[in-house]
C-alpha cells in the first residue's frame, strides 16, 4: 500500500467535495482506484456536497421522449450530470408518470422470436428457420432451443440403393458367413447394427464404396495360419432398413435376424422415435432385443 502524498491529498480536497465524478478524479490520481479514493476521503472527513439541480422543462420534455424506449447508456449521454437513479426517480416518483418499456439487448430473445422458434424448430428445416429468424445464428438458435427443451422431430431417411443382383448375392453370403445382424445397448438406447466381413480387403472396400459407408475398415488378426479378417459395419437405421429387404431372399442362416431388425425399425418408424428413445420402447422391442442376443450368442446354444 502506497502512502498518499501531500499533492494527492490536495487534489482530493479540491475535487471530491464539489461533486466531480470518481472517474475524473481517478484520471487525476492515476495510481488510485475509486474505492481507495472514497476510503481516503472518509479517513480525511471530506464529504461530497449535495447540490440539487432543478429539472428544466427542456430536460423533462427530452426525458418523456427518450425514457420509454431508449437504452440506459444512450439516455445517460443525453443527461450529463444526472445519475440513473435521479432519472428513474424523476420519471417514477415525481409526477411525470412515464413508464419504461422493456428495452431488449441484442442478445435478448424477443417474444415473437421465441414464438417462431417454438413453432418452427421441431419440424422445419434449418434454412427456413434461419430465414424467419434472420438476426440469429444457427448456433444461437440451437442453444436456445435446447434451453427451452425443444427437439427436432426427425424423419427416418431411407436412401435409394442401386445394387445389382450379383452384389446382393455376395453381400448376403458375406453376411451369412462372417457377418453380424444385431443390436447393442448404450445408455438405455437400443442401437441396431449391421456388419460384414471377409478375408479379401478389396471385397470389403468395394461394398464400402457401393454403400457409401464412412466407417473405417477394421482388420482382425488371427492366431496361427489363418488369414486376416476385414470387417466394416454401420448403425444407420435408414441404410439398414433399405438394405436388409434386398439381401433377405439370398440369405440362408440369418433370415430371422433380418426379420427381427426390420420389425424393430418399423416400430420406431411408426412411433417416430429414432434417437435417444429412452423409456419409449414397447414390450415387443425388448423381446426383439433379447431374441437377437440369443441368436447371436457365441458357443453352444441350449
Amino acid at each position: 500500500m502506497v502512502n498518499w502524498s501531500a499533492k494527492e491529498e490536495e487534489v482530493l480536497r479540491e475535487l471530491y467535495p464539489i461533486g466531480v465524478s470518481l472517474n475524473e478524479i481517478c484520471l487525476r490520481l492515476l495510481n488510485r482506484s475509486s474505492r481507495a479514493i472514497r476510503h481516503k476521503a472518509s479517513r480525511m472527513s471530506i464529504k461530497r456536497l449535495k447540490q440539487y439541480r432543478k429539472w428544466t422543462t427542456e430536460e423533462e420534455a427530452l426525458l418523456k421522449r427518450t425514457y420509454p424506449s431508449e437504452r440506459k447508456e444512450e439516455i445517460l449521454k443525453k443527461f450529463p450530470g444526472r445519475t440513473w437513479v435521479q432519472i428513474v426517480s424523476k420519471c417514477n416518483h415525481r409526477g411525470l408518470g412515464i413508464k419504461r418499456k422493456r428495452v431488449y439487448r441484442k442478445s435478448d430473445w424477443r417474444p415473437e422470436e421465441l414464438r417462431l422458434l417454438r413453432s418452427l424448430y421441431p419440424n422445419q428445416t434449418r434454412e427456413l428457420i434461419l430465414r424467419n429468424i434472420p438476426n440469429r445464428s444457427w448456433k444461437a438458435i440451437a442453444f436456445k432451443a435446447q434451453s427451452l427443451g425443444l427437439r427436432k422431430e426427425r424423419e427416418l431417411v431411407i436412401p435409394s440403393l442401386r445394387l445389382s443382383e450379383n452384389d446382393c448375392v455376395w453381400l448376403a453370403c458375406a453376411l451369412d458367413s462372417e457377418g453380424t445382424i444385431g443390436m447393442s445397448k448404450s445408455g438405455g438406447q437400443y442401437v441396431p447394427h449391421l456388419q460384414i466381413g471377409n478375408t479379401n480387403r478389396d471385397f470389403i472396400l468395394h461394398f464400402k464404396d457401393t454403400l457409401k459407408l464412412r466407417n473405417k475398415i477394421t482388420a482382425q488378426e488371427s492366431e496361427g495360419n489363418y488369414k486376416t479378417l476385414y470387417t466394416i459395419g454401420t448403425a444407420k437405421l435408414g441404410l439398414i432398413y433399405a438394405l436388409l429387404p434386398k439381401l433377405k431372399p439370398y440369405t440362408i442362416i440369418k433370415k430371422e435376424q433380418i426379420d427381427l431388425i426390420l420389425e424393430f425399425i418399423e416400430i420406431l418408424k411408426n412411433t417416430k422415435r429414432y434417437y435417444r428413445a429412452k423409456k419409449a420402447y414397447t414390450s415387443r422391442q425388448h423381446e426383439i432385443y433379447i431374441r437377437l442376443r440369443e441368436l447371436n450368442c457365441r458357443g453352444r446354444g441350449d
